[in-house]
């Protein structure tokens, strides 16, 4: 589907969601051509939920929701992973930008070392396709529950049949979004936050002044990451009449997670980083806000002085 054909597609959506669309052309789309990258990638066509692999690599597979909305998705296992062993695996579950897919996202995330890194840590990573595409390889954008296609019910009911299908520590899933996919997870980690051990929003947004991610219950204890561009064109710092600013993100997840603890920050020639550690009886969950200096609306990597799919990893890991 052409670019075009998608935002004519997404005039019944909010004002935001079109123009993260329409406005600026996704950065994951420029490395759809690093795809062949991927391997062990199979066609998975019929409407059916396909079996899960249990041996490391790539693979592209269906999944049926319970509503009848058929999807496919990206699955990596690591190198060496083994079901049933002492210590199972994290799993992380990536959230692509509007006009992208689970097939680009990969690829651009591979370009910026996940794959390395989700071997490195011993980490299962999952790349979900977004609504309007029916595979991993069509445009898409994040849904909130219409006419069938409710993509956070698609998220609960693909991450609980992987649970029941790989070596999955079910204390320890985490989801991770790009521009409107980050925008996605945060509606995630409001709307079930019992289910994520942390999520990250890089170059996304908390809602817009229009609406907001439905509230979790105060003291929801959810640690949360932020990483934006200073210069972002699309989703501004500052906000505007389309989006709410940065900051609001931050305070918003401060406030719901009940934090008392003074904020922290750490200035460098390439970011500004933000902290707060909320402290309550043995949890000690963080709300981390990074602003990179001359980053864009891309997924920083580490020539813009800031790695986010390091930090990102890292940062669930401090969890």
């Amino acid at each position: 589907m052409s670019r075009s054909n998608i935002c004519h597609a997404a005039l019944s959506l909010p004002v935001a969601l079109l123009l993260v669309g329409c406005v600026d052309p996704t950065a994951e789309l420029d490395d759809l051509e690093e795809l062949d990258e991927i391997d062990q990638i199979g066609g998975a066509q019929q409407a059916l939920t396909d079996g899960v692999p249990t041996g490391p690599g790539g693979y592209e597979l269906a999944f049926e929701v319970s509503t009848g909305d058929q999807r496919e998705y990206f699955l990596y296992l690591p190198d060496g992973y083994l079901q049933n062993r002492a210590q199972p695996y994290p799993l992380v579950a990536m959230f692509h930008g509007l006009g992208g897919s689970a097939a680009s996202f990969a690829a651009t995330l591979d370009a910026a070392g996940l794959r390395d890194l989700a071997n490195q840590q011993d980490k299962i990573v999952v790349f979900l396709q977004g609504t309007l595409g029916l595979t991993i390889t069509q445009q898409g954008f994040w849904n909130l529950g219409s006419g069938g296609r409710d993509d956070v019910l698609y998220t609960q009911e693909l991450l609980d049949h992987l649970a029941s299908e790989l070596d999955v520590d079910e204390t320890r899933v985490f989801a991770g979004g790009h521009s409107l996919g980050g925008r996605f997870v945060h509606e995630l980690g409001a709307r079930d936050p019992s289910r994520f051990r942390a999520i990250a929003d890089v170059s996304g947004f908390y809602g817009t002044p229009a609406g907001e991610p439905a509230a979790p219950p105060a003291g929801t204890l959810l640690p949360v990451l932020i990483v934006h561009g200073a210069v972002d064109p699309v989703v501004p710092l500052a906000g505007g009449p389309v989006f709410l600013p940065t900051e609001y993100n931050y305070t918003s997840w401060y406030a719901n997670d009940d934090c008392t603890e003074p904020t922290n920050r750490l200035l460098s020639l390439f970011w500004d980083i933000e902290t707060t550690v909320c402290r309550a009886g043995t949890t000690h969950p963080i709300i981390q806000r990074v602003i990179v200096s001359g980053l864009d609306h891309h997924w920083p990597r580490t020539a813009d002085g800031f790695d986010a799919s390091s930090e990102m990893l890292d940062f669930f890991d401090m969890q």
